[in-house]
This record gives structure tokens, C-alpha cells and sequence, in this order.
């Protein structure tokens, strides 16, 4: 948008456009208020966590001994899950786009065709995490012991076809010239550079690869601090320090090869999502908002696999 308009349509666009343009519909054409707008959009993270939350128990917390379920639930409650999905923002949507996603997976031959819509959704309002999750989703579908070779290739072409119709839509909303390593990296580069000028900045452009991971995935611990909201968030980050070595401990072959598909697909998001905002990040609030609906299926994998483990 150039400037104001009264049509609907010509805020139509992907990311922040696609905001608005839901504003509108909700502001202009419906006539609600700024609290009524608040609320509906904290519904659609709220139904993100509630799918979380209904697939996770039926799956693998009501396996669980009862005096430790209360213990496992609250994952649903951590901090930044709920903060950065409570109000308007690009958070609620992509919460509730990619529960919906884990949603048709998990009952796929019930609800298998919501994958359609819960994919463009996640493309309309984060392009790059919606390639994202349709090219991990021909991945799993086509290495699963579970589906004949015919549907693996039903499957795996389509999707592919679907990626080659998203990548230059993809390529036009990043600005860059294709989706080659050397682009990417550009790309990622200039990022870093560009949020260095914002508060709570660190200098990631000197930091390895190691660094850059554990940037992203822990900090800001309490030497970061410098007001209450990185304090909680500081609190936060030590259960996912915590979780990292109980991964290790809990996880065997035989609880990873059972692990539900919704939870598989989960963590190679949040692995793939990972690498990825850890080299273009450089700014401590922006990482907690971007692990926020990422890292809650590191969390899970670590609860599925002590529900399971014997040595809990």
C-alpha cells in the first residue's frame, strides 16, 4: 500500500498486508470495536494452543500416571506461548495456521483436506514458514512406513508441484533473485546487520554457528535482563536449558519411531525454524517472539519421551 484506500482488496498481500487486510474486514466492514478486534484475534492463538494441547493429550499425557499429568501440562502455559498470541499480530495467525496443519495430519483420513487451507493460511501471513511446512510435510508423508508407495508419490508430487508454484511468489516477498544457498545467505546477512540497530541487539555476525544456536534457543538468560519481561523470559529460557539435556537422556530409537506424526513433523519444523532464525536474528525480543511457537514441540518431544521412557 502506497496509502490509505477504502476498497478491501488492495490490502491483500502476504505478512503485514494480510494483517491489515483482516483489519479491515473487521474494523471497516464489520464495525467492530479495538477490544472486540483484540479478542477474536487472541481466540485464533488460543485455538492454536487448544489443538496443541487436545492432540498432545490424547496422543501421549493421558498415558501418563494422573499425580504427574498436572506436572505435564504446564507446557501449554509457558510465558511467550500465550504473550506474543494474545492480541493482534502475525503470531496469532501462524499459531493457530500451524495447529490447524498438526490438526489434518494427525486425522488424516478424517480431516486430511484441512491441510489445504491450514497451509495457504501459514503462506499468507509467513511465506517463508509456509514453504517451510509443506516441503517437511512431502518429506514425512513420503518416508512413512504407513502409506503405500502409490499414495508416498500422490503425495510427493503434489506437493512438489504446489512448492514450484510457491517459489517465485516466495523469491518475489523476500527480494532476492532465486532460493539458491548464496541468496539465502545474502539475505540472512542483511537481516542481521538491519536488526543490530534495534534494543536488546547482540553481535551475531561474530558469533560461530554454536553461538548462534544457543543465542537463539536460550537467551536472554539473567545476565541479559533489564526489565521485568526479560527477567520472566530469562526464567523461561532455564526450562529450555533444562530441556535440552533431558532430551538426550529420555530419547531412545524405539520412542522416537513411535512418536505421532503431528509431533514428528513439530520438531523438524522447530530444528528446521531453528537454523534458520538463529542466522538471521540479532536481536534478543524478535528471538523470543519467533521461538515462541516453535519451541513448545522440543518441550513436547521431551514429555512424550519421559511418558514413555522407562528410567522416568
Amino acid at each position: 500500500m502506497t496509502g490509505p484506500s477504502e476498497r478491501w482488496m488492495d490490502y491483500f498481500g502476504l505478512s503485514t498486508f494480510f494483517v491489515q487486510w483482516l483489519n479491515f474486514l473487521l474494523y471497516k466492514i464489520m464495525d467492530l470495536s479495538f477490544i472486540t478486534g483484540n479478542y477474536l484475534w487472541g481466540m485464533m492463538g488460543y485455538l492454536g494452543i487448544r489443538i496443541l494441547f487436545l492432540l498432545s493429550y490424547q496422543a501421549f499425557i493421558k498415558e501418563a500416571p494422573l499425580r504427574r499429568q498436572p506436572i505435564y501440562l504446564c507446557v501449554f502455559f509457558l510465558p511467550s506461548l500465550h504473550f506474543w498470541s494474545a492480541g493482534i499480530g502475525k503470531e496469532s495467525i501462524t499459531l493457530f495456521a500451524l495447529a490447524w496443519l498438526l490438526w489434518g495430519m494427525s486425522y488424516l483420513h478424517k480431516f486430511g483436506w484441512q491441510l489445504i487451507p491450514a497451509c495457504g493460511l501459514l503462506f499468507l501471513i509467513r511465506p517463508h514458514l509456509g514453504f517451510l511446512a509443506l516441503a517437511l510435510i512431502g518429506l514425512i508423508f513420503g518416508i512413512s512406513p504407513v502409506f503405500a508407495l502409490k499414495n508416498k508419490m500422490i503425495i510427493s508430487i503434489c506437493a512438489g508441484i504446489v512448492l514450484l508454484v510457491m517459489s517465485p511468489i516466495l523469491v518475489q516477498y523476500l527480494n532476492i533473485s532465486d532460493l539458491s544457498l548464496t541468496s539465502m545467505g545474502s539475505l540472512m546477512d542483511y537481516q542481521i546487520t538491519l536488526l543490530q540497530q534495534a534494543g536488546s541487539s547482540v553481535n551475531l555476525a561474530s558469533y560461530n554457528q554454536v553461538q548462534r544456536v544457543l543465542t537463539f534457543l536460550f537467551r536472554p538468560l539473567f545476565f541479559d535482563a533489564y526489565h521485568w519481561e526479560s527477567y520472566v523470559a530469562s526464567i523461561e529460557n532455564l526450562i529450555y536449558v533444562a530441556a535440552v539435556p533431558m532430551l538426550a537422556f529420555y530419547g531412545d530409537r524405539a520412542g522416537v519411531r513411535k512418536m505421532p506424526v503431528y509431533l514428528s513433523f513439530g520438531f523438524l519444523f522447530f530444528i528446521a525454524t531453528t537454523l534458520i532464525f538463529a542466522n538471521s536474528l540479532s536481536n534478543l525480543g524478535i528471538m523470543m517472539r519467533m521461538k515462541s511457537f516453535t519451541i513448545i514441540f522440543m518441550i513436547l518431544v521431551v514429555v512424550y519421551l519421559m511418558v514413555f521412557s522407562k528410567e522416568s
